[in-house]
């Protein structure tokens, strides 16, 4: 693997920076701030949030994604939790209680970091949050089936959730014990890989958990990138056994899948349905997390893979700027079938790409 750049000392500083501004607008230490300005009315509020720096969108989930560098080497990953930590302080009290009300699927990335963070500094605080976490997606509708509804009160199974909970399930139950917790992550797998259809042709974005109907386009990048670290990560967490060998198997012609639509550039583009689609370097930075994990974990490599791995981060380098800031990133989709066509600088490509740099050089 590549030393470190000093691209990738960019791209590490700005996605503290930018993960810090995430955690302060989810947490309490913004309450004031957004109190102050849902009494100035809907326009005020918005023109507020845009000059105070509030990133758009969800906050949750990119922000799960920031603190997927802990999943570098221990050595490494100490070293970051003095920042994560920080970004913590807003989300969980001091007894590891959520700041946060109600349970909501985009926040599984935040539980599978408290894991982390317990296991790299033995601190109860952060086990707790994560228990409590785990037992509220496991009284949600469809857990025991695996069919979890994105929304609470909908009935839409995206892929998206497969990455937000599924490794972190696993973990949970790596770390307690209880292989309840690795069960549920497990079922909602295989509902997805079985009713998205992903032996037929890429995944869907989400199926119906009445119906089975499937919705979205199979082919959207980032959600296969979904996919991809979903059962990467989950696997990394699970014991020798028949699970891990099915989804280690089915992993495989996914990833040579791939190995057929990577660009000359070494990106892929945010479908990949179409050769001719321009490149997201959202979806490249996730299957580059994913291989570098593969990687990490010693599970046997087709012979696509290294070659794969360096294409796709000599891809992110051509579109770092010299602030560190990882480009050509399609942004955040607006439902189902309803995709963004546009490129910028966004949480979704940084975060990978720094878990990249991290993991990857210590190869």
């Amino acid at each position: 693997m590549a030393p470190q750049t000093t691209s990738s000392t960019a791209r590490h500083a700005r996605l503290i920076s930018a993960a810090q501004r995430y955690a302060w607008w989810l947490g309490t230490r913004s309450h004031g701030v957004r109190s102050a300005l849902k009494l100035s009315g809907w326009r005020l509020s918005r023109l507020g949030y845009r000059l105070l720096g509030r990133p758009s969108g969800a906050l949750a989930w990119p922000l799960g994604l920031a603190f997927l560098c802990l999943n570098a080497s221990s050595d490494k990953a100490k070293k970051e939790c003095v920042w994560i930590e920080q970004c913590f302080q807003g989300l969980i009290d001091s007894q590891g209680q959520s700041t946060l009300a109600g349970v909501a699927i985009d926040r599984g990335g935040l539980g599978y970091a408290a894991l982390r963070l317990f296991e790299l500094t033995q601190n109860p605080r952060y086990l707790a949050y994560a228990q409590a976490q785990g037992q509220a997606f496991a009284c949600l509708p469809g857990a025991q089936r695996g069919c979890i509804p994105y929304t609470v009160g909908k009935h839409w199974v995206l892929v998206d959730t497969v990455a937000f909970i599924c490794p972190f399930l696993a973990r949970l139950s790596r770390l307690t014990a209880e292989p309840s917790y690795a069960a549920i992550a497990l079922r909602q797998l295989e509902a997805m890989w079985q009713h998205g259809r992903a032996d037929d042709s890429w995944i869907f974005h989400a199926f119906d958990a009445t119906t089975l109907e499937t919705s979205g386009i199979a082919g959207w990048g980032r959600g296969v990138g979904w996919l991809l670290i979903g059962m990467v990560d989950t696997v990394c967490e699970l014991p020798e056994g028949e699970d891990k060998t099915l989804w280690l198997a089915r992993g495989q012609p996914l990833l040579e899948k791939l190995a057929t639509c990577q660009r000359e550039d070494g990106h892929w583009p945010w479908r990949l349905d179409a050769p001719t689609a321009p490149p997201d370097s959202s979806v490249t930075a996730l299957i580059a997390y994913a291989l570098a994990r593969w990687r990490q974990a010693n599970f046997a490599q087709a012979a696509c893979q290294p070659q794969m791995l360096a294409r796709a981060r000599s891809a992110i380098e051509s579109v770092t700027d010299a602030k560190g800031r990882v480009g050509q990133c399609s942004g955040e989709a607006a439902g189902m079938g309803d995709y963004s066509t546009v490129f910028g600088s966004f949480m979704w490509a940084q975060a990978p790409a720094v878990a990249v740099d991290l993991i990857g050089d210590g190869l």
